[in-house]
């Protein structure tokens, strides 16, 4: 057997494992979706099988293509058939650079963009050791925070208070215009009178959601309301929220709650300065706005609170540490009042409320398996769980919330219930109660 011989077997036998490849991958993606679309939420079984068929032809396209590379070798030096190898692979190379766009979100040239870059301090905090700079500070003691995603165990968190509430109601009443997405609950007349929620139901639910958290282990730290007036104290989430080891103040839409960052001040003494940043002036931009897709993706919701200039801010600050920041337009109070990752790579995701958005923030959504959120129960806050860790979930226990309760437990999920009724008839729930300042990746 003579080398052109070889060539021609070796160049064959390649394409033929592509062949198989991707043949044989269908197969079994076919076979598992079968298996599991009557198990699973709308859509999740589907979007697995997307994915895992897109991939088989991927790596089927790279076997082929590479047989055909060899093939060029051994082909017949006639300007015909050199045209229709070139012409082969490069529809078979496009095909594979459209397909990883497709499922990857980039281009294979285009590196690693979504991927943060992994500084010694970046890897201590990811594998859960406290790292502590040396530089001057308040007291004596290091208080690190550190966020990588919104599943990761929760270690330490700033929860909202059930009172003072709403003391002054003359102010409250006349800045109820900046308020216009009261949710249409049962509810809302009594919001807009100003009679719904009160200190009363508010305080057992707020010492009901400390109790689970703590029963995880969770530290627990309040606001101190006498330091500054705000409209209220219950959603702390607005007014700051940790990105890896940065704390960023918020700049609110709502001015009568401008100073409240200020009645969360002596929590914070001990972070770095250089690490506490702010939007300039006209950037409006609250947490709520703000989520970690993954541990690369930042999502930046656009619409009342949160404006172009704020998504700016925060898109050249974070690019510049590795990330990747989309903006989202939205039609909701803030972005996770129809949006929020869990733990296992699922979405909670009412995508009617993000209509208008492009190809590039769908294609994002999609790499997660939706659990897909209807209009009433995106009125009663389903989206806006807490996550304790990346198999546990705060939800609340509210008949329009059922249903989504038990499709997070039906794929595999545990949930944590408590009556919540008093924060989600204004616009937030427990995600909105909750400054998450530490989470760690469990090993």
């Amino acid at each position: 057997m003579d080398f052109i011989e070889l060539i021609s077997i070796a160049g064959y036998a390649i394409e033929t494992i592509g062949v198989a490849v991707i043949i044989v991958d269908s197969m079994v993606s076919t076979f598992r979706f079968l298996s599991d679309f009557r198990k699973e939420p709308e859509g999740f079984a589907y979007g697995i099988f997307w994915r895992q068929l897109e991939r088989s032809i991927i790596l089927g396209l790279e076997f082929l293509i590479a047989g055909d590379i060899i093939r060029t070798v051994i082909v017949a030096d006639t300007l015909t058939n050199v045209m229709i190898l070139g012409l082969i692979i490069l529809i078979r190379t496009f095909l594979s650079f459209t397909l990883h766009f497709e499922v990857e979100g980039r281009w294979p040239w285009g590196g690693q963009p979504n991927k943060p870059v992994m500084t010694e301090q970046r890897k201590r905090r990811y594998r859960g050791t406290s790292y502590c700079p040396q530089l001057p500070r308040n007291s004596g003691n290091c208080m690190t925070i550190s966020i990588d995603d919104e599943f990761s165990k929760l270690q330490r968190v700033i929860i909202g208070l059930g009172s003072p509430y709403q003391t002054d109601k003359t102010q409250v009443a006349s800045e109820m215009s900046e308020f216009p997405f009261v949710p249409n609950t049962d509810r809302k007349p009594e919001v807009l009178t100003l009679t719904f929620p009160t200190e009363e139901t508010l305080l057992p639910e707020y010492a009901d959601y400390v109790g689970v958290l703590e029963s995880y282990g969770v530290e627990v730290l309040r606001a101190d309301p006498a330091v500054a007036y705000s409209f209220d104290y219950t959603c702390p989430r607005d007014i700051g929220f940790v990105i890896g080891d940065h704390f960023f103040v918020a700049n609110m839409a709502v001015q009568s709650r401008t100073d409240e960052i200020r009645t969360v001040q002596h929590l914070l003494t001990d972070i770095d300065p250089d690490k506490i940043l702010r939007p300039p002036a006209g950037a409006m931009l609250e947490g709520g706005d703000v989520i970690m897709l993954d541990v690369s993706t930042i999502l930046v919701g656009i619409n009342q609170r949160s404006n172009h200039q704020g998504y700016a801010f925060l898109s050249k600050t974070l690019t510049a540490l590795g990330y990747r920041v989309l903006p989202v337009e939205h039609s909701q109070l803030h972005l996770d009042c129809c949006l929020n990752p869990l733990g296992r790579g699922h979405l909670l995701i009412h995508p009617e409320s993000l209509e208008g958005n492009g190809d590039e923030i769908w294609r994002t959504l999609e790499r997660l398996s939706w659990v897909r959120i209807d209009a009433v129960e995106r009125e009663y806050l389903a989206t806006n769980v807490l996550s304790i860790n990346p198999d546990t979930i705060i939800a609340r226990n509210h008949v329009a919330c059922a249903r989504v309760n038990q499709a997070i437990r039906d794929i595999g999920y545990h949930v944590e219930e408590i009556g919540f009724d008093g924060v989600p008839a204004t616009g937030g729930s427990f995600r909105c109660a909750s400054l998450v300042l530490n989470r760690v990746a469990e090993s």
